[in-house]
């Protein structure tokens, strides 16, 4: 039924043998100096798994969604269109 989980970061450590925090440094540039043979197993680790930042997880633990939320009385009017935000680095919901 399509259950099948995402890989994880903890995946990609298992895989290679390094920590999350490694996979991390690796994924983030830094805090901390990677090796060149460390770095190359992590990329082709993420690869293989199919690995992908989760958004929601990155602005739980980072403190900010960059989403705004509009609460608008009737989107069939044209006073209140649809928001054109092509610009802002925001995603924009009307309700």
């Amino acid at each position: 039924m399509g259950t099948e989980r995402r890989p994880t970061l903890l995946d990609v450590g298992r895989l290679t043998g390094a920590s999350t925090a490694v996979v991390s440094y690796v994924l983030n540039g830094g805090p901390r100096a990677v090796s060149e043979k460390t770095r190359i197993k992590v990329e082709e680790a993420i690869r293989l798994l199919g690995y992908r930042r989760n958004p929601l997880a990155g602005a739980l633990s980072g403190g900010r969604s960059n989403l705004v939320g509009l609460l608008v009385p009737d989107t069939a009017n044209a006073f209140f269109g649809e928001p054109n935000c092509r610009m802002c680095p925001l995603w924009t919901f009307v309700l």
